[in-house]
């Protein structure tokens, strides 16, 4: 894109580019690094008096340090450090910039990003060797259904990182790149568990290597590593495995087009955010393999989406059936959905102007939360910064792209 369509794009969104390059001021400002809204096991004082070592405290830290208004983390000693999965998001965002603008300081980013992100695998940070790269945060986390130690491997992690990868790849030509998704593939293809499918064809991806949890979302994000994969290799068993995994997932989808979270009874909510990964990845998945026979379901899924989780003045609801809380993961994921499957980017702005009036700082930040009584002014790295800043990036590049595209079908 030459400089004059890039001045285009920017005079055409000036507020979405502001707020962009506030944020990413930042997020360089701050190292890449901070706290997360899941870090509290990484508090020093929990680990001192032995409280980490039980369930219920582990459950009952994480959950005050996230729903607490004010940040306790220096209170209880938590550190802030980096994340791989925001890491992750932020080389992606850098990638995009440099395609569109040509700045080599978001490629000199982009490729420190990817370096310390090769640093940060859970090979590297534990010691232990899994059959291909993989990653996990750097914190411990409790859910209901298991827990998983610091740096565990997770499919959630390991596929936003490889998407980041595979953009690398594509932009900078570097074929080390590819090789980190080739890798990763394997991790999918032979470390995940396979739950089989007691209602049709295909078998849920677990969550991580060390459960078997039937988490939808989680699925799919190893369908879509794998079909992306598979778009550069052509290597059949990538496909296989993906389309097992979306033939499972397919048959939890509900007559009306949703998806609750999971299999297990107390999964039973329905999120914007992991919704928007489920139709993502199908999107992706139909793309990458040229399934176009599960084209329907993805149709009904995007309807229920984008009947039942915005508001008029462009607030993204949290749960299909309240709107509170505004959650700035939940924006973030959003304006990925709609342009990605829906294709609508007066409805990606309206989320992006609509957030950024309500939730930034003049500092450049996003805030975590807003309700009608509050705001959590919580600036989590990788929940609310990495996401805000890879959806304002995938905007950005995404309209830039249909502008020069319409330019070149006039020429």
């Amino acid at each position: 894109m030459n400089q004059n369509e890039l001045a285009d794009v920017h005079k055409q969104y000036p507020i979405i580019q502001t707020s962009f390059d506030k944020l990413y001021d930042y997020c360089e400002r701050e190292g890449w690094q901070g706290w997360d809204v899941y870090d509290g096991l990484n508090s020093r004082v929990l680990t001192a008096t032995g409280l980490d070592q039980l369930p219920f405290a582990r459950l009952a830290v994480i959950q005050l340090l996230k729903r607490s208004p004010v940040n306790l983390r220096p209170l209880l000693a938590v550190p802030k450090g980096f994340n791989p999965k925001g890491l992750g998001l932020f080389l992606d965002a850098n990638v995009r910039r440099f395609e569109r603008t040509g700045d080599e300081p978001y490629k000199r980013n982009a490729v420190w990003l990817a370096d310390k992100l090769l640093e940060l695998t859970t090979e590297k940070q534990t010691g232990k060797a899994y059959s291909g790269i993989c990653w996990g945060y750097n914190f411990p986390w409790q859910a209901r259904a298991f827990y998983q130690a610091r740096w565990s491997p997770t499919v959630v992690a390991t596929t936003f990182i490889t998407a980041a990868f595979l953009e690398a790849y594509r932009v900078l030509k570097d074929e080390k790149y590819l090789d980190v998704a080739r890798s990763a593939s394997q991790f999918v293809v032979k470390d995940l568990q396979r739950i089989p499918n007691a209602r049709g064809a295909g078998y849920c991806l677990s969550y991580s290597p060390h459960d078997r949890a039937e988490v939808y979302n989680a699925s799919l994000l190893g369908s879509r590593l794998l079909a992306r994969v598979y778009s550069h290799t052509n290597e059949p068993p990538l496909i296989e495995v993906a389309e097992a995994s979306v033939q499972y997932c397919l048959s939890r989808q509900r007559d009306d087009g949703s998806w609750l979270y999971g299999e297990a009874g107390y999964q039973d909510w329905i999120d914007g955010f992991h919704t928007g990964f489920n139709l993502e990845c199908l999107y992706d998945f139909i793309a990458a393999a040229g399934k176009r026979e599960y084209e329907p379901q993805l149709q009904k899924g995007y309807a229920f989406y984008r009947n039942h989780f915005f508001t008029d003045d462009g607030d993204c609801k949290y749960y299909h059936n309240r709107l509170h809380p505004i959650d700035c993961h939940s924006v973030a994921q959003a304006v990925i959905t709609v342009l990605k499957c829906g294709n609508d980017a007066v409805l990606a702005e309206k989320i992006l102007l609509r957030a950024i009036e309500t939730m930034q700082d003049a500092d450049g930040y996003f805030y975590y939360q807003r309700t009608p009584r509050s705001i959590n002014h919580a600036a989590y790295i990788r929940w609310t910064q990495a996401w805000m800043l890879y959806a304002l990036s995938y905007f950005l590049h995404w309209n830039s792209s249909h502008q020069t595209s319409h330019q070149n079908g006039h020429q």
